[in-house]
């Protein structure tokens, strides 16, 4: 048997990889064992990383195309789909193994070494005949087994296929079926969807639901804290701002109860953090900030910074509106240092605006009117 290459051995070190995601390479060493293919049977090399915590393997397979190409194609995958490895890790080490990866267009049978976790060895395909037929019966005619063998990567089989054809009312088109298995989506991952009560309403929102970790866990932790199950697209745009259950939970735990979920994506948009309102909570005491007041200050860009300097001139216990106020009126912090010659000067926040807007233009409900005519001490 021969052992992998040592540089096949560097995805291990990858961030987390999406299921079944594909790259492309070329130019590897010519001394690299090739690839044979012999009526869809495709053989190669393989390297795998167990990770106990998880439960998972990540795993690389790799062929050589021609005299100088190379395709890799890797896999995050619980450690139950590969019939045969589940029994022996991680008590075998540094033992001859044998296991597969079955799919509906074919399976993988791979033969190699594990030792401290890290695993490699040789592996092949051989396609599966009745698939090609299912398939056809399907509306899908002439598959090449090269994508066959794609379709082994990306684990779309015969449930898939209905699956989307259901979702879409007509059967999807080869290349957006190849598409959406790329991203990762499977029926596993649709079951997980309509297990916790979600059905996405095209193959679009799927690929995004899947790209973005809406998973099932997901779903349900936002159930967990109280919230009406949100629809598909309310759940996309959550993850796709960055709101977590966890961010939900810091929320909550610096006194914000149940906040709205459409102003939690606000506030990831905007950039309103946990430390930002930490600070402002210091700062202004029982002056708790709204959700709205948050963004309305990170909006305008009132800063901690902005804060600290208006009570270093003497301007205390301003609302937040009014602060805000300033803000959306042009009150810099260099046009305040300016115009109070760094705080020697003492002039009431009427005059300050005043002197920021000569003319005295309207701003809406922050009007000159609001601003204190009083100077401070």
């Amino acid at each position: 048997m021969t052992r992998l290459h040592p540089a096949l051995l560097l995805f291990i070190g990858l961030a987390y990889i999406p299921v079944c995601s594909a790259q492309q390479l070329s130019g590897v060493n010519q001394t690299q064992r090739q690839t044979t293919s012999t009526a869809g049977i495709i053989t190669g090399d393989w390297a795998a990383e167990f990770r106990p915590d998880t439960g998972t393997v990540h795993l690389m397979i790799h062929r050589r195309i021609g005299a100088a190409g190379s395709d890799k194609r890797y896999f995050r995958l619980a450690l139950y789909r590969l019939e045969g490895l589940a029994q022996t890790l991680p008590i075998q080490n540094d033992s001859n193994l044998k296991f597969q990866l079955k799919r509906d267009s074919g399976t993988f049978s791979f033969e190699g070494v594990f030792k401290g976790g890290n695993g490699s060895g040789n592996y092949t395909y051989v396609p599966n005949p009745s698939f090609i037929t299912e398939m056809g019966e399907s509306g899908y005619n002439n598959i090449s087994s090269e994508n066959q063998f794609l379709m082994a990567v990306h684990d779309i089989g015969i449930s898939l296929v209905h699956d989307l054809r259901a979702l879409k009312g007509v059967p999807v088109p080869f290349d957006e079926l190849i598409r959406i298995g790329r991203e990762g989506v499977n029926s596993d991952f649709i079951r997980e969807l309509r297990a916790a009560g979600v059905e996405p309403k095209s193959e679009m929102q799927l690929a995004d639901m899947r790209q973005l970790g809406v998973s099932e866990s997901f779903i349900r932790g936002i159930e967990g804290m109280g919230y009406e199950r949100p629809s598909a697209e309310e759940l996309i745009n959550l993850r796709r701002m960055g709101v977590s259950v966890d961010f939900i939970k810091e929320m909550e735990a610096i006194g914000y109860k149940h906040p709205p979920l459409n102003k939690l994506a606000q506030m990831k948009l905007q950039g309103v953090t946990i430390d930002f309102i930490k600070e402002l909570q210091v700062m202004m005491g029982d002056k708790n900030p709204s959700i709205d007041q948050l963004l309305g200050m990170k909006l305008f860009g009132v800063t901690p910074e902005f804060i600290r300097e208006l009570e270093s001139n003497g301007y205390r216990g301003l609302s937040i509106n009014l602060i805000t106020c300033l803000r959306i009126q042009g009150v810099t912090l260099d046009f305040m240092r300016q115009a109070t010659d760094s705080g020697r000067k003492k002039i009431s926040l009427r005059e300050l605006v005043k002197l920021r807007n000569p003319n005295g233009q309207s701003k809406g409900s922050c009007e000159l009117q609001v601003f204190p005519a009083w100077i401070p001490n």
